[in-house]
C-alpha cells in the first residue's frame, strides 16, 4: 500500500514539473510558487489558476503581500 502510494506521488510530481517545463515555466520556481499559494487557495477557481497551463510567471495577486 505504502509504495502504491509513492508510485502515485512520484507520477503527479512528475506529470506536474513536465507540463510546468512544456508551458515555459521553470520547475523549481513554479513549484516554490504553488507550494507557497497552495495555503491560501481557497476556491476551485483559485486551485485552478495554480495549474502550469493557467499559471503566469508570478505569484497570483489574491496573495497576501508578505507572502510573495
Amino acid at each position: 500500500y505504502v509504495f502504491f502510494l509513492m508510485v502515485i506521488t512520484d507520477i503527479i510530481r512528475n506529470s506536474l514539473i513536465e507540463a510546468a517545463k512544456t508551458h515555459g515555466l521553470e520547475p523549481y520556481a513554479y513549484l516554490n510558487a504553488v507550494f507557497k499559494a497552495l495555503p491560501y487557495a481557497d476556491t476551485v477557481e483559485k486551485i485552478e489558476n495554480l495549474l502550469p497551463w493557467n499559471f503566469k510567471k508570478s505569484l497570483p495577486n489574491w496573495l497576501p503581500r508578505y507572502v510573495q
